[in-house]
């Protein structure tokens, strides 16, 4: 309903069956319905609040596995704690979210609801850059990623050598 594949959209209405599968406990649609809900995408206006609220409820239903870095975003908008962020950026980060582990890396790096902890935020930075070649966390480091190394080199031009003269 919300795309129109195979029906009239009906943003209402899409939202409401997203709501539902939720609270019937179908994660994967509590995930879906958060990130809608925060990128207001396909028609639905943007509501960071109940992005925040839903995507924090299933990143505790799921252990960290799921809706952790979406509210950690929908929190950053409306100005929650930044221990409250950071807690659910480390729950995303401790289950292998790239992105979720960029972020918690700022918060180590500038203290934001953790100590100070340039260190961790190094680490971060450093396998951020080498495992997923990311720009941002290789320029922090003061690195070039592999992936802009690549694309940076350029093959040699190809110089036609001349024969080597025989000595007779």
């Amino acid at each position: 309903y919300r795309r129109g594949d195979g029906v009239r959209v009906d943003i209402t209405k899409s939202l409401s069956l997203l709501q539902r599968s939720c609270e019937g406990g179908v994660t994967d649609n509590c995930a879906d319905l958060a990130d809608v809900l925060h990128d207001g995408t396909d028609g639905v206006p943007k509501d960071e609040a109940r992005a925040f609220e839903i995507g924090s409820l299933t990143c505790r239903r799921t252990g960290g596995t799921s809706g952790c870095l979406t509210a950690a975003e929908a929190g950053m908008a409306i100005k929650k704690s930044d221990a409250e962020v950071f807690e659910l950026l480390k729950s995303e980060c401790e289950h292998g979210s790239f992105n979720g582990c960029e972020v918690l890396a700022d918060f180590y790096a500038n203290g934001r609801g953790t100590p100070k902890n340039v260190e961790k935020a190094r680490a971060i930075w450093k396998q951020s850059c080498e495992d997923f070649s990311s720009d941002e966390s290789c320029a922090k480091l003061g690195k070039k990623s592999a992936a802009t190394k690549s694309s940076a080199a350029k093959p040699a031009p190809a110089v036609a050598k001349k024969p080597k003269k025989s000595k007779k």
